[in-house]
């Protein structure tokens, strides 16, 4: 079986780490969408780091960070998405928000509807089942736009509402070193009508 101990944060910064998560994957028009809104926000950020657009993404899950991708985690992980059924649905990012740390991160985000919910609730079943860590954790659905923002973003932002059909939910793999590139592992689709 795989090692579910992910690496240390400082040997995974010097060596380079890999990140596995799941995660909705936005369709073009719905990408072209957030780009638009987030360009629209660029002008009153004051500093940050900008989201690539081929990079948006809504986290369902996040499984961890390793030294060395575990190939058996990505087969179990994979397994376990086989196995998730669940219909499609459709989420309305309708609001802007952000994270803070040392500064802050700003996002695109949503209500909590149903039946994204009911996707993560049956996905963490499945990863459970193959035996794949995933820690329960606050599930705030987003869309990251900007990390290291001065100051949050404005109360006043006027974000015009996306709608995203989302028809298949992702398995992403970063890799910290090569501009941090994103790649989509897998994709599986959910029930349409």
């Amino acid at each position: 079986m795989h090692d579910p101990t992910p690496a240390n944060s400082d040997l995974c910064e010097a060596r380079g780490s890999h990140r596995l998560f799941f995660a909705l994957w936005p369709d073009d028009a719905t990408r072209v969408a957030i780009a638009a809104a987030a360009a629209r926000l660029r002008i009153r950020a004051h500093g940050g780091r900008w989201t690539a657009v081929d990079r948006y993404h809504l986290t369902l899950q996040f499984l961890g960070t390793w030294s060395q991708l575990p190939d058996s985690l990505v087969h179990a992980a994979c397994t376990a998405a086989a196995g998730v059924r669940a219909p499609g649905f459709s989420i309305t990012l309708d609001c802007i928000g952000s994270f803070r740390t040392r500064s802050h991160l700003w996002w695109l985000g949503c209500q909590r509807p149903e039946p994204l919910l009911r996707l993560r609730e049956v996905l963490m079943g499945a990863l459970e089942n193959q035996g794949v860590p995933a820690a329960p954790a606050a599930f705030v659905p987003h869309v990251s736009l900007v990390r290291g923002a001065r100051r949050p973003p404005p109360r006043d932002a006027g974000i015009v509402p996306i709608v995203w059909p989302v028809h298949g939910f992702a398995l992403i793999h970063s890799e910290s070193g090569a501009r941090d590139a994103y790649r989509v592992l897998d994709n599986w689709p959910l029930a349409s009508g």
